[in-house]
C-alpha cells in the first residue's frame, strides 16, 4: 500500500488459542494477496524463551525456529512478521507458576523497578533477536490499571502511578534497544493519567512520555463515527507525530465474528486515518475469553480494512475485488457473523452500542434451570437459528478450504435453535406444573445434548486446523459442563416427574431480570439482548489461560 509505511493484521495468539505455522503461513499467503504489509503475533507467553523454560510451558508457544520459519516465509511473501509482546500487564498465565512470585506487582502486572524482572525482559528480547527478521517490536503496556498497587507499594510505599509507567517504560524501551529493535507501544495509558475529568488532555502531563522516545500506538475498535477517531488522533499526534494506529475486525465476542460491526467501526476509523496521513496501521483480530472465533472467520472485514483504507469504500466494488484476490464470495465470509444477527436485531440503528453483542455465545451457555439471561431470549429465534444452520452449510459447499467455518457455526445455530429457548419453556411447563407435558419435552434435552456433541466435533476440526491442540482442554471444560449440566436438569426434572422430588429449586426462584438493554426492533416488537463484556457465565466456572 503505497500510502502506508505498515499496513499489519494482528493476531491474538496468548487467549488460549495460538495458530499453527500451516495457518500462519496461510494468513501470510492472503494478506500479501490483499494488500497488507505485515503480520503482528500477539504472544504474551506463547513464544520459547530458552531462559525461562517455565514461560509459555504447556500452552502451544511457539519454539524460536517456528519463528524463524514463519519470519522467512513471510519475506518470501513481501510480509513483515513483527512481533507484539506483553512488558508490563495481560501476563497472568506466568503468574500461575510460583517462580513469577518474585517479579509479581500485582494482578496480571510486573513488578516495575526489580532487577529481575529487567533480566527476565532481557531474556525475552533474546528470543525476539533471535527469532523473528523484523526489528519493529510492540511492546504493550496497555491497560495497567493498578500499576504500583500490590507489591511495590509494599516495597516502595505509594508512588504515582505515572511515574512507574515512565521509568519502566524507559527501561523497557532501553532493553529493546540494545537488541536491536524500534520499539512502540499501546498508547492508553498515558492519556489515562493525563485526561482531565472534563475529558481534555493535560499535555504538560504527557510530555514525559513523548520524552522517552517511544512510537504511541492509538488503539480503538468501537468509536463509531469519524469525528471520535479525529479528536483522539489529534491528541496523540500532538504527542507523537508518527503515532500508530490500530482499529479491530472483532474476533473476539464468541464462536462466530462480528462482522457487520467490523465494517461499520472501520469505515470511519480509516477515513480519520487517511485525513491524519497516518503512516502505520494495524487492524487486530483478538481473542478474549478462550480464542473461540477462528481469524480466517474475519476475512471479510480484514479486507475490507483494506481496501477503505485506500480509499476504495464502495461495497459492490469491494465484493467484486474480493471474490478476484481471495477466490469467493464476500457474503459467504461476511455471513460467517450471521449467529449474532437475530430477530428484530437493530443493525440499522449503526450508531448504537446495541451493535455490540454477541448472543449466539450467551444463550450457547444460559443455564437451562437458573436462566440468568432467559430475559434476553426470543423464542422466534429458534427457526430463525435454524434457518441460518442451513444457509450456512450452503455457504460452506461454495467455500471450498474455507468450508469448515461455517460448517462449524452452522453447527451451532442448529443447536441454537433447540437451546436458545430451552430454559424458557422448560420454566413455562414447570410454572404450569404439567409433568404430563414435561415428560413429553424431556426428548429435547436428548435432542440438544446430541446436537451439542455434533457441534462440538465441527468446532474441533476448526480449532485442530487453525490452532496448536493446546487450550481446546478450556474449550471441552466448557462444553462439557454444558453437556453435564444439561444432563443435571434432565434428571432433576425427571425427579419432579416421578415424585421423588416435590419440587426444582432453581425453577422455584423467580428469575430477576437480565443485565441487558431493550430496543423495539423491526418486526415492531421489544427484544433484549445482553453486551457481550458481560459474557462472564462461560468463564465463571472454567477459567481460561
Amino acid at each position: 500500500m503505497k500510502d502506508y509505511d505498515t499496513f499489519a493484521l494482528m493476531v491474538d495468539c496468548s487467549r488460549n488459542g495460538v495458530m499453527n505455522v500451516p495457518s500462519v503461513k496461510r494468513m501470510i499467503v492472503l494478506l500479501e494477496k490483499m494488500g497488507y504489509t505485515a503480520l503482528m503475533l500477539y504472544t504474551e507467553d506463547t513464544f520459547e524463551v530458552k531462559e525461562e523454560p517455565l514461560f509459555g510451558y504447556g500452552r502451544g508457544r511457539f519454539t524460536i525456529e517456528d519463528l524463524k520459519e514463519i519470519s522467512r516465509f513471510g519475506k518470501e511473501h513481501h510480509i513483515e512478521l513483527i512481533p507484539c509482546v506483553e512488558t508490563l500487564a495481560h501476563l497472568n498465565a506466568i503468574f500461575t507458576h510460583p517462580a513469577y512470585e518474585e517479579i509479581h506487582d500485582v494482578a496480571d502486572i510486573l513488578l516495575a523497578g526489580e532487577e529481575r524482572t529487567y533480566r527476565f525482559l532481557d531474556h525475552l528480547f533474546d528470543s525476539l533477536e533471535e527469532g523473528f527478521l523484523s526489528r519493529t517490536v510492540n511492546l504493550g503496556m496497555d491497560e495497567a490499571a493498578m500499576l504500583g498497587l500490590g507489591k511495590y507499594l509494599q516495597k516502595h510505599g505509594y508512588t504515582n502511578p505515572d511515574e512507574i509507567f515512565i521509568a519502566h517504560l524507559k527501561k523497557v524501551a532501553e532493553i529493546a534497544r540494545k537488541h536491536g529493535f524500534k520499539p512502540i507501544f499501546w498508547g492508553d495509558m498515558p492519556f489515562n493519567y493525563a485526561q482531565r475529568p472534563d475529558g481534555s488532555f493535560d499535555f504538560e502531563k504527557l510530555a514525559p512520555f513523548a520524552e522517552a522516545g517511544v512510537t504511541p500506538c492509538y488503539w480503538d475498535y468501537y468509536s463509531l463515527t469519524q469525528e471520535k477517531y479525529d479528536e483522539r488522533l489529534e491528541a496523540y499526534l500532538r504527542m507523537n507525530p508518527d503515532t500508530w494506529f490500530a482499529g479491530g475486525v472483532w474476533t473476539w465476542g464468541g464462536f462466530a465474528p462480528l462482522n457487520r460491526l467490523g465494517e461499520i467501526v472501520t469505515l470511519p476509523a480509516m477515513q480519520s486515518v487517511r485525513e491524519h496521513k497516518i503512516r502505520n496501521v494495524i487492524m487486530t483480530a483478538w481473542g478474549d475469553n478462550g480464542a473461540e472465533c477462528s481469524p480466517f472467520a474475519a476475512l471479510s472485514t480484514i479486507f475490507y480494512a483494506a481496501m477503505v483504507a485506500q480509499g476504495i469504500e464502495d461495497k459492490e466494488e469491494i465484493k467484486r475485488r474480493f471474490k478476484e484476490i481471495v477466490g469467493y464470495e464476500y457474503d459467504d465470509f461476511f455471513n460467517l457473523g450471521s449467529p449474532n444477527l437475530l430477530t428484530g436485531y437493530p443493525w440499522e440503528l449503526e450508531h448504537s452500542v446495541l451493535s455490540m453483542y454477541d448472543p449466539s455465545k450467551y444463550l450457547l451457555y444460559n443455564d437451562p434451570l437458573n436462566g440468568r439471561f432467559d430475559g434476553a431470549v426470543n423464542e422466534e429465534d429458534d427457526a430463525l437459528f435454524a434457518k441460518k444452520a442451513e444457509e450456512l452449510e450452503q455457504s460452506a459447499s461454495r467455500m471450498g478450504e474455507y468450508g469448515y467455518l461455517a460448517h462449524d457455526l452452522a453447527a451451532l445455530c442448529s443447536l441454537l435453535s433447540i437451546k436458545n429457548s430451552l430454559g424458557v419453556k422448560t420454566r413455562e411447563l414447570y410454572k404450569h406444573g404439567d409433568k404430563e407435558a414435561m415428560k413429553a419435552f424431556l426428548p429435547t434435552y436428548d435432542e440438544c445434548e446430541k446436537r451439542l456433541l455434533s457441534f462440538l466435533e465441527a468446532f474441533r476440526a476448526r480449532w485442530f486446523k487453525d490452532n496448536h491442540p493446546q487450550g481446546f482442554d478450556i474449550e471441552e471444560h466448557r462444553l462439557g459442563g454444558l453437556y453435564f449440566r444439561l444432563e443435571e436438569a434432565k434428571r432433576q426434572l425427571s425427579d419432579w416427574i416421578m415424585g421423588k422430588i416435590s419440587s426444582v429449586p432453581e425453577l422455584e426462584e423467580e428469575p430477576l431480570p437480565s443485565p441487558s438493554e431493550s430496543f423495539v426492533g423491526k418486526d415492531g416488537k421489544k427484544h433484549h439482548r445482553v453486551f457481550f463484556w458481560n459474557n462472564y457465565e462461560s468463564n465463571s466456572s472454567f477459567g481460561v489461560r
